[in-house]
């Protein structure tokens, strides 16, 4: 199997709804993740999922549906957390406040994205201005 393949093969469980299955399909093509960033943020998100659906909740990957959809919305996560980790966003959060509710984000996606993402020095101050919202 080449990236593409597993890439049309995530898609697919997606598709169908089989989310556990993913973790197992990408745990036995680790080599090809070493060499995709895409694929290993799949892998990295599915940690959101596992947390959601332990709670209960809809999940990320119910939200998504693809691949693309999926790393598109953490990118976009990522980036308001990383203006807000370096004060670009302190006055206005309108925009980051309707991603996060259009978007449906969890509280558990937010905590996950923010520890990968945030450096720890940063982290009490992205939380307090989140709460500010």
């Amino acid at each position: 199997m080449n990236k593409e393949e597993l890439r049309a093969r995530i898609n697919e469980l997606l598709a169908d709804h089989e989310y556990d299955r993913i973790d197992e399909t990408l745990f036995l093509n680790m080599e090809l993740l070493k060499g995709d960033n895409d694929l290993a943020a799949v892998h990295f998100l599915l940690k959101i999922y596992k947390e959601e659906k332990a709670s209960g909740k809809e999940t990320v990957l119910d939200k998504t549906g693809s691949v693309e959809a999926l790393l598109e919305r953490y990118t976009i996560l990522k980036f308001y957390l990383h203006r807000i980790e370096f004060g670009l966003m302190d006055a206005n959060l309108s925009d980051f406040y309707a991603f996060t509710v259009n978007n449906r984000v969890t509280p558990q996606e937010m905590l996950i994205v923010m520890k990968y993402c945030v450096a720890p020095e940063h982290l009490d101050k992205v939380q307090q201005t989140i709460k500010k919202m």
